[in-house]
């Protein structure tokens, strides 16, 4: 399947061509994906010169587990190549996530007011461009199609509407992104939190994305979870730690090749 593609022109002709490249590499361990574009999985064992090259090959491309003493080497690789840098602190868990996310599913429960549906493979093409709405207005790229109703990766990916009006308010994700025969095997992506404006505070990111965990554990297994966090975007470190997952030892560069792609960045 290969279904539809979202965010600005320039994204989707790279994402669409990230898909390909993954179906060429998707038994090789060291390269990671989750819809976006293919990483490479653990930066530790790939090496800068393979990140350069899916930089090359795709127009853009993240590189996962970067030691914190490593980070402004690789910077400096990238920017060196004529590309840009993008830094993501690397956010892990580093307790009992999904126990976390119960409390605090228990704690902020969705209210009746909120209508929270899981989208898959029979979900209406109405529901896909609504989350990808939802996400785009958070700034977050969510994945093609393939993706969101299952049929490239394992995954969950959640959509609340406001129960009155139907209209679709927030969104949270997870998804399958290593190969089984990586060491970061029993890690999932999780994120892709947005909430329009008009229903922040509420948390219901927060029991949104706790959700969207607890059913990626019980339907796919995983217990460990990882996302990408600006240093400075402390609103989202602090969600993040509610779920026992916190920065420390790691980081995620996104290298952007200026000539192929236009956009400032690929995600918040």
């Amino acid at each position: 399947m290969q279904g539809k593609f979202y965010g600005p022109p320039d994204v989707q002709r790279m994402t669409r061509r990230a898909m390909a490249l993954f179906r060429v590499v998707q038994d090789d361990p060291d390269f990671a994906w989750y819809g976006r574009f293919v990483a490479l999985a653990d930066f530790e064992t790939g090496g800068v010169q393979r990140f350069l090259d899916l930089i090359e090959v795709q127009g853009a491309s993240p590189a996962y587990w970067i030691a914190n003493a490593a980070a402004d080497t690789v910077k400096a690789s990238v920017l060196r190549a004529g590309y840009r840098a993008d830094r993501f602190e690397y956010v892990v868990s580093e307790g009992d996530s999904v126990s976390r996310a119960r409390g605090n599913l228990s704690k902020y429960a969705i209210g009746d007011d909120v209508l929270v549906s899981r989208l898959g493979p029979d979900s209406p093409e109405a529901d896909l461009d609504d989350f990808a709405e939802v996400a785009g207005a958070g700034g977050v790229l969510p994945p093609p199609e393939a993706v969101l109703r299952g049929a490239a990766r394992k995954g969950v990916f959640l959509l609340a509407r406001e129960r009155a009006t139907g209209r679709a308010i927030s969104c949270a994700a997870s998804i399958e992104t290593f190969h089984v025969g990586s060491r970061r095997a029993d890690s999932a992506f999780w994120g892709m939190l947005s909430t329009l404006p008009d229903w922040q505070g509420r948390k219901l990111a927060l029991a949104l994305g706790a959700r969207a965990m607890v059913a990626m554990h019980e339907d796919n297994g995983f217990s460990k979870f990882i996302t990408g966090v600006r240093a400075e975007n402390e609103g989202s470190m602090a969600l993040c730690a509610k779920l026992d997952m916190v920065p420390g030892k790691w980081c995620s560069y996104y290298g952007m090749d200026p000539a192929q792609f236009s956009s400032a960045r690929v995600t918040k």
